[in-house]
């Protein structure tokens, strides 16, 4: 069984130990093979599809019942998920099924506001995710998620909200 289990009870596909420092293009078929298989033995997959739109990506993608998109409160990220969204567009992936998310990682005067964030991309933002450096770093160093290590923190709530907020709009099927 290639699933690893996980201390949060999710089954996890990993890419291999090499891969994961110099990400490979996966081919299409293959891609679009291993998310069908997936779909089989659970209720709700989510994918990390990174931030390149290659053939494997593109040919998943019509496979998701929709996508959520993180990004920092940075123009230079508002300016990549400007050019996300268009790319997306053009392979017929439509705002009804994107969702964006603001993750915050530091506290700064140089943040961009969900309001100016959304102006710029012309959607709505639906959850933002505070800075938690000492939060991250003990899941981090625990291997555990963030809502499982400090249940109460605000992130946790954030996350909880997405995950509402995500399972909400759609019926049981893919998520990416």
């Amino acid at each position: 069984n290639a699933l690893v289990g996980h201390v949060s009870s999710l089954r996890l596909l990993l890419a291999p130990i090499e891969q994961r420092a110099a990400p490979m293009a996966i081919a299409s078929e293959q891609a679009e093979s291993v998310v069908r298989q997936l779909a089989t033995l659970a209720d709700v997959i989510a994918l990390d599809l990174g931030s390149r739109m290659d053939d494997g990506v593109k040919a998943v993608l019509p496979l998701c019942s929709r996508l959520v998109l993180a990004l920092e409160p940075q123009r230079i990220a508002v300016s990549l998920m400007q050019a996300l969204l268009a790319e997306l567009e053009k392979v017929g992936i439509g705002p009804d099924k994107v969702v964006a998310v603001i993750v915050n990682h530091s506290a700064s005067a140089a943040s961009l506001s969900k309001g100016t964030i959304e102006g710029l991309l012309g959607r709505d933002v639906v959850i933002v995710i505070p800075p938690a450096p000492e939060a991250a770093f003990q899941a981090s160093d625990q291997g555990t998620p963030i809502i499982m290590v400090q249940p109460g923190n605000i992130v946790s709530d954030q996350y909880r909200e997405l995950a509402r907020h995500y399972f909400a709009r759609f019926d049981r099927t893919l998520g990416c």
